[in-house]
Formats: structure tokens, sequence, C-alpha cells
């Protein structure tokens, strides 16, 4: 095993997820990938759209180098229309809808076009473009 794999095994990623991107019922994930919540939050586009006015968020915490096992689990499990999940590390943001998944530095201000493209074909609402990257995932995660 190379030097560079033994620290990224000591690494955390982190992400959030919503049930009801999932139809209401939490995705069975990776064994190392810790969950906590739910959080009830405001759904900052309620009145922008016919939607509820809250939804249940889950933050995830698991070792780096699990990262693209949960990213196919994800993906693998139909986020619904409009919805979703994020996953990042401290070098990189992971966006993931439907079956897709898009990697972006995490120092990223804005939204790539082509990316913004897929996300509202999908169905996430235009509106919800800036907030994205603007998520808990400026947090730095401490080593």
């Amino acid at each position: 095993m190379k030097l560079t794999h033994l620290h990224e095994e000591n690494q955390t990623g982190h992400g959030l997820i919503e049930s009801e991107a999932f139809g209401g019922t939490l995705p069975t994930l990776p064994k190392e990938t810790q969950i906590t919540g739910p959080t009830k939050q405001k759904n900052i586009i309620a009145n922008i759209k016919d939607e509820p006015n809250y939804y249940h968020v889950y933050k995830l915490t698991y070792p780096i180098h699990t990262i693209k096992n949960l990213t196919r689990t994800l993906k693998k499990n139909k986020i619904g229309d409009g919805w979703y999940s994020l996953l990042w590390t401290n070098k990189n943001t992971i966006i993931i809808i439907k079956n897709k998944a898009f990697k972006l530095p995490r120092n990223q201000k804005t939204i790539p076009k082509h990316i913004q493209h897929q996300l509202i074909k999908y169905g996430t609402p235009k509106e919800l473009m800036p907030f994205i990257l603007k998520t808990p995932n400026k947090t730095k995660n401490k080593q």
C-alpha cells in the first residue's frame, strides 16, 4: 500500500442527504458510513415552488477511501427528481443527482453551466443554484 493511501485512510469526509430525496426512506449505506440526524431544515424555496416547508437532513461521516463506494450507492438508489445529495472532502465537493455525480474543487464559487443544466434537467429549481455550494461543506475538516 502506498504511503498516500495510509494518510487517506485516516481522513474523513462529510455529506448531507435528505430522506425525501429517496422517497422518505434512507437507502442502505456502506457500513463505514456514520449517519446522524435527522434535523428538520427549513426549505428555502418553499415559497417559490409548491414544496413542503421543511425537510429532514441527515449528516454523513465516512472514511475518505470509501467515497467511491458511497457515491455509487447514492447514485444507484435513484435520487428523486429535484433532489441532490452532497459529499465533500478537504479537496472536493461531489454533487449527486439521479445516476450522475459531479466532482468540483472545494473552493469552487459557482456551479459550471453544464452541471447547472443537468441539475435543472432533473428538476432542481434554478433558484437553488446559488445555495448548493454554500452548504456546510465550507466548514474545514479538522484532521
